[in-house]
C-alpha cells in the first residue's frame, strides 16, 4: 500500500500553534521511510528543509515525535511567527500553516480572533513602540486607531478616529505612540472627532479585535524588547528602582611572600524591583522573563541581555499589589558605559537636594 498521513486534518487554511501538534504518524508497509520537515519561506526566500530523518515503522505505522517542537526551534532561528510547513513522508506530503505558539491554548482557540500578544492592555508611554500580531485578513480589514483626550475648545473627554492601512511584516506590525499622539493633537478635517489638547489613551483595532494602551508618565524607565509566546517582538517599558552590583573575581599566585592577582574578572548585574503592576501587566512580566531573546534599547541601540534571576510571584489576594524583582546582565562580560546618570543605564529616579526638599539637609 501507499504511504498515508494519518494527521490530514491538519491541513486548515487557519494557523495551526505548534503547541497542539505533538506527533504526527503515517501508515506504509515498508521498512523504512525518508521523513522531512520543510518550510516555502525558507532563507533568502527558498525553499528550506531544516530537518529530515528516516524512521522505520513498527506494524504498519510510522511515528515523528515532537514535530511542534521542531518547527518553533526553526523560527526562532529565523524570527518567525507563522508560515507553511510541508511535512513529507515518503513522498507524500501535507502543508500546513504553523504559528509559533509556547504554551498550550484552550480547545476553542481562534487564530482568527485574537492578537498575539502578550497583553491586550498595556501601560505606554509618549516614545514607545506598540506590537500588533495578528492572522492576515489582508486589505478588507484595516487598522482602525481611537485616541482619547481632552478638547482643545471646552476640556471634555472626546475621541478622535482614524483607519490606516499598515502592511504586516512577518505576522507584525508595529506603531510609534509619538506618531499616535501627533495624529491626534494635529488631527485634520477630514477625519472624525474634534482637536485634542492631550492624548491619554487609545486603541488600536484591527479585524474587530482591540488592545488598548494608556499613555503615563515616567521619570525613569528602561525600554526592553523580547520574544513573546508567539516569537513576536514586543516591546516594555520597565518602571522601577534599580540596584547595579559589581562583583570582581581573581585568583592570586604567591612567590617568595609576594601575592600577584591574576585571571581578575569584573561581572556586573543590574537589580529592578518594579513598581506595583496591573494583573494584565503581570501578563507582558511572565513572557518577558522567560523569552529567548531579550534586548536592552538606550541611546537609539539594541544590547542583548540576559535575563538571569527573577521573583513573579502573581497574588490573586484583594489586599497585595504585585511587583516583580528580576536581575540581568549584558552578554558580555564587559562593564557598559553609557551617558546616563545612573551608572550610564537608568536616569536617577530622585531629586532629594531640589527646592521641595531642600529645607530637611538645612
Amino acid at each position: 500500500m501507499e504511504t498515508q498521513i494519518d494527521q490530514s486534518y491538519l491541513e486548515l487554511e487557519q494557523y495551526v500553534p505548534t503547541s497542539s501538534v505533538s506527533s504526527i504518524t503515517a501508515r506504509t508497509d515498508k521498512v523504512r521511510i525518508d521523513v522531512s520537515l520543510s518550510c516555502e519561506n525558507g532563507l533568502d526566500g527558498e525553499i528550506e528543509t531544516f530537518y529530515s530523518t528516516s524512521l522505520y515503522p513498527f506494524n504498519g505505522v510510522a511515528e515523528l515525535s515532537d514535530v511542534g517542537t521542531l518547527v518553533e526551534e526553526y523560527f526562532r532561528l529565523r524570527n518567525k511567527v507563522t508560515d507553511l510547513i510541508t511535512i513529507s513522508f515518503d513522498g507524500v506530503s501535507i502543508d500546513v500553516h504553523f504559528l509559533y505558539c509556547e504554551y498550550r491554548m484552550p480547545y476553542d482557540f481562534a487564530a482568527d480572533k485574537t492578537f498575539f500578544l502578550s497583553s491586550m492592555v498595556q501601560r505606554v508611554h509618549q516614545d514607545s513602540t506598540i506590537a500588533i500580531a495578528a492572522y492576515n485578513h489582508g486589505s478588507a480589514f484595516p487598522f482602525v486607531i481611537k485616541a482619547v483626550g481632552h478638547a482643545e475648545a471646552d476640556n471634555q473627554l472626546v475621541a478622535v478616529e482614524k483607519s490606516v492601512q499598515q502592511a504586516f511584516f512577518n505576522g507584525v506590525a508595529y506603531f510609534n505612540v509619538a506618531d499616535i499622539i501627533l495624529w491626534a493633537l494635529n488631527k485634520t478635517e477630514d477625519e472624525v472627532g474634534v482637536d485634542l489638547r492631550d492624548v491619554m489613551y487609545f486603541s488600536i483595532e484591527y479585524a474587530g479585535i482591540q488592545k488598548m494602551c494608556y499613555i503615563v508618565p515616567a521619570p525613569a524607565y528602561l525600554t526592553f524588547s523580547f520574544r513573546n509566546a508567539f516569537n513576536v517582538e514586543e516591546f516594555i517599558d520597565v518602571v522601577g528602582v534599580m540596584t547595579t552590583k559589581t562583583n570582581v573575581s581573581r585568583d592570586v599566585a604567591v612567590c617568595n611572600g609576594i601575592s600577584k592577582q591574576y585571571d581578575r574578572t569584573i561581572e556586573r548585574t543590574y537589580q529592578i524591583q518594579t513598581e506595583a503592576l496591573t494583573p494584565d501587566e503581570v501578563k507582558i512580566f511572565e513572557q518577558f522573563l522567560a523569552s529567548h531573546s531579550v534586548s536592552l534599547w538606550l541611546d537609539g541601540d539594541d544590547y542583548t541581555v540576559n535575563i538571569e534571576d527573577h521573583t513573579c510571584e502573581p497574588s490573586s489576594a484583594d489586599d497585595s499589589l504585585t511587583s516583580i524583582k528580576f536581575t540581568w546582565r549584558f552578554d558580555d562580560n564587559r562593564p557598559h558605559v553609557f551617558d546616563s546618570l545612573m551608572d550610564g543605564v537608568m536616569p536617577n529616579r530622585r531629586q532629594i537636594f531640589n527646592d521641595t526638599f531642600s529645607p530637611e539637609y538645612e
